[in-house]
This record gives structure tokens, sequence and C-alpha cells, in this order.
């Protein structure tokens, strides 16, 4: 239902706009679709206006062209030379930003027993929680673990009855509980 001859102008005014480096290329048009009523009419049209203008007509249903289209495409690609097409000044510089898979905790040794947490979201989460579920103590712990909390505790060489402290609150350190 479109009108092959104006979109193919839109494509190459696009194509200009972008990069007249890439325009100035040599192309052919695929003319694909050739299964429907009108792709017929809509060709000879088309070859009426661009005379200079490699058409290969084809039907990815009917596979009409597919060959010759390879054969074409191949015949391309051998003769490309390597050519620039930016122009220099066509590229702003860029900033390349990493992320870091930064723990959102830190753990730090009181004294022998004794192991603080300090970290904004995991403080936050602590405040969230309410501590007089049962329930609710053991989602924080599955917090906690998920976060890598308790293997860094190992780690750092926690051990079963040690105490850990997150702002106010103490909590007894087990490696064997299961949450």
């Amino acid at each position: 239902g479109s009108d092959v001859v104006k979109d193919y102008e839109i494509l190459k005014k696009e194509v200009k706009l972008f990069s007249q480096n890439l325009f100035n290329k040599k192309s052919i048009v695929i003319a694909n679709k050739m299964d429907y009523p009108s792709a017929k009419e809509n060709l000879e049209r088309f070859r009426s206006i661009y005379l200079d203008v490699e058409v290969i007509p084809t039907s990815a249903v009917t596979m009409e062209g597919l060959e010759e289209l390879k054969i074409k495409l191949l015949e391309i690609l051998n003769t490309i030379t390597d050519t620039q097409i930016y122009e220099d000044n066509e590229f702003e510089s860029y900033v390349l930003y990493e992320f870091k898979n930064e723990k959102p905790y830190e753990i730090k040794r009181a004294d022998t027993h004794t192991w603080v947490i300090t970290g904004e979201k995991l403080e936050t989460i602590l405040k969230r929680t309410r501590f007089n579920s049962d329930e609710a103590v053991l989602k924080f712990a599955s917090k906690l673990k998920t976060l890598g909390v308790d293997d860094e505790l190992t780690k750092l060489g926690a051990v079963d009855g040690d105490t850990v402290r997150i702002l106010d609150k103490e909590f007894e350190y087990n490696q064997k509980l299961k949450y």
C-alpha cells in the first residue's frame, strides 16, 4: 500500500543526511514481496523513474530471486575497498561508565568476638524490619545472606556465638542456621 518511489526518495534523503560518504557508495535496491499483486507494476514504475539503479526483485515467500541476490551480494563484497564512511568530526567524545560490584556494607572487627557491620542499604533494611515476629527476623537474616554478609563473616574468621552488631541491634552469629 505504500508508494515505492516516495519511500525510496525518503530513504535516500535520510542516508544523505546521515553520511555523504555512505550516500556516495554504490547501492542496489532489493525489491522484496514480489509475490504481492501490485508488485510487478510498482517495480516497472520504479525502474522507469530510476533507470540507473540496479534492482533485484525477490520474494521471501516464493524464494524468487534469492539465489540471484546472494550471488550479487557476494560479487559486491568481493569488490569493496576499505573507505572511511564517517567524517572524523562526526563523533563526539564519549565517557565510558564502568559499574563496580561494590558491597553495600562494610564489616569490621570490634574485638575478638564482636563484628560491626555498617552500610546505608543494610541499615535501611534493618530499620524497616519489625523484629517482633520470627518471620520478619528470618526474612532479615535471609537478606543478609543474599547480600553476602554470612559468607564475608565466615571469610573474616567469625565463629558461632560471635556477636554481630548493626546500628543498635546485636545478633548471635551462627553458620549452621538455615533460612
